[in-house]
């Protein structure tokens, strides 16, 4: 309990102000300089190894061998939306998430799919709090303003269920999928990657799988002709101002 307060109270001093010097979500020990003391605590089934003196912090699901600025994270999320710093009110509570909550996952996806570009991952922040309602929601269930369920729909990406289930095989293989899909149709094979790791890491997989490289490249200028262009050439939807203010806050909060 002691470290995990020592961890929230670390986050807090970054979030008040240390976040936008660090123009690099990779290097945050070269900044802070102390002994190394490492600890454990437990998040959603992973342990994360905290460096209390540092401020950097490992999580167990994660690919690299690199620290993670998890409080970085956290701050530059809540700096794109300040919604995200609570669940309270939230309709589907099961499903929402805070920025706390989410971070590591998101890092974890960048580290997975190779997500570099500080530009593509505020990109790919932006369209998962615009497409989840500022990560309030892992399904869809809205279809203009009525409440309807459109199966197989979902994840923070809120990718289609034709999607999904390709995005379950490369994770899963055809035949765990073909069981979810025969035992629950299209929410069987979504429940699949409804999980935080899964869910958080779609949109990353997205970019990286269905987007073409010239699109990757456009994301990753920072410019927004080249987001515009992945939201209506890639994503396959229109742009609109709400999505376009949400890309905006968080090329600010990365300091692109």
């Amino acid at each position: 309990m002691a470290t995990l307060k020592i961890m929230l109270l670390l986050c807090a001093w970054i979030a008040a102000g240390m976040a936008h010097p660090f123009h690099d979500d990779d290097n945050l020990a070269q900044h802070l300089h102390s002994p190394r003391a490492l600890k454990r605590i437990g998040l959603g089934g992973a342990f994360h190894e905290i460096n209390v003196d540092s401020g950097t912090e490992k999580h167990s699901r994660d690919t690299a061998d690199d620290d993670q600025p998890w409080c970085i994270l956290v701050s530059r999320i809540l700096n794109t939306s300040s919604n995200t710093s609570s669940c309270d009110g939230a309709r589907y509570p099961n499903e929402c998430r805070t920025a706390s909550q989410a971070a590591p996952f998101i890092y974890a996806s960048w580290s997975k799919y190779k997500i570099d570009s500080m530009a593509t991952r505020a990109a790919l922040v932006s369209l998962m709090l615009y497409e989840s309602s500022k990560f309030k929601y892992n399904w869809g269930h809205f279809v203009g303003d009525e409440t309807v369920h459109t199966p197989g729909k979902g994840t923070r990406n809120m990718q289609s269920a034709t999607y999904n289930e390709e995005y379950a095989t490369t994770l899963y293989g055809a035949d765990k999928v073909a069981q979810a899909k025969a035992s629950g149709g299209a929410d069987g094979v979504l429940t699949l990657v409804s999980g935080d790791e899964d869910s958080f890491g779609s949109a990353a997989w997205f970019i990286t799988s269905q987007c073409t490289e010239s699109v990757q490249q456009g994301v990753a200028s920072g410019t927004q002709e080249g987001f515009e262009e992945y939201i209506t050439s890639c994503i396959g939807t229109k742009m609109n101002q709400d999505r376009l203010d949400l890309w905006k806050n968080a090329t600010s909060a990365w300091g692109v």
